[in-house]
């Protein structure tokens, strides 16, 4: 990623962010590559329960921080697919889950 404009006129360089998703899913050879790519510091920003149920595999050298956006999870990215069944089938459950996080 890069080429962004910030606040003060600059521009972001290109390369120097990645932008990633299941690092718990990275096998050595992964590793290696972001290794070699250069990337030396890695921002978690799930919640702790994400973080627990998948733990960050991290490219040699590197730092990983986990600096969660929300305290609780209330987008139900991490909720199981029996937790989500059960909720969907509560009637008028997603037009409450709009409403709430719409306000």
């Amino acid at each position: 990623m890069g080429g962004y404009q910030t606040n003060d006129g600059r521009t972001t360089a290109w390369q120097r962010v990645v932008r990633s998703a299941k690092l718990n899913t990275l096998d050595r050879a992964d590793l290696q590559v972001l290794s070699e790519y250069g990337v030396h510091t890695i921002l978690d920003f799930r919640t702790n329960k994400e973080l627990l149920s998948a733990p960050d595999r991290v490219p040699g050298g590197a730092k990983d921080y986990h600096t969660p956006i929300l305290a609780v999870d209330d987008t139900r990215s991490s909720a199981s697919r029996e937790e989500l069944r059960d909720d969907l089938s509560e009637p008028g459950y997603g037009h409450r889950q709009m409403v709430r996080n719409v306000s």
